[in-house]
């Protein structure tokens, strides 16, 4: 019986630790996003385009940039051809 019970006890402390991990995790991810959405700053430089509207599917809105006054920037979610990566030969993508 006590086998069963400190088996329970450490159970519930490993998912205590594994649950703090996580809310800091998510604290450090969502703030490093948070300051990448509302740092001022120009949409070209985040690969974006001046728009009134977002296709919420494909881009993220972005509204406290510098040079879009009355507009938001629309910043792709997936990288298109020009802000993708470029292998040292030239060619685009991966492989």
């Amino acid at each position: 019986m006590k086998k069963a019970e400190s088996l329970s006890i450490n159970t519930v402390v490993i998912a205590l630790l594994a649950l703090i991990v996580l809310v800091v995790l998510i604290a450090i991810v969502g703030n490093t996003v948070r300051n990448w959405l509302y740092a001022s700053g120009s949409c070209k430089a985040r690969q974006g385009t001046c728009s009134s509207k977002c296709d919420m599917l494909t881009q993220i809105e972005v509204t406290n940039v510098t040079d879009c006054p009355g507009k938001v920037c629309c910043v792709p979610l997936l990288p298109t051809e020009k802000t993708s990566v470029k292998s040292p030969d030239g060619r685009s993508g991966s492989g």
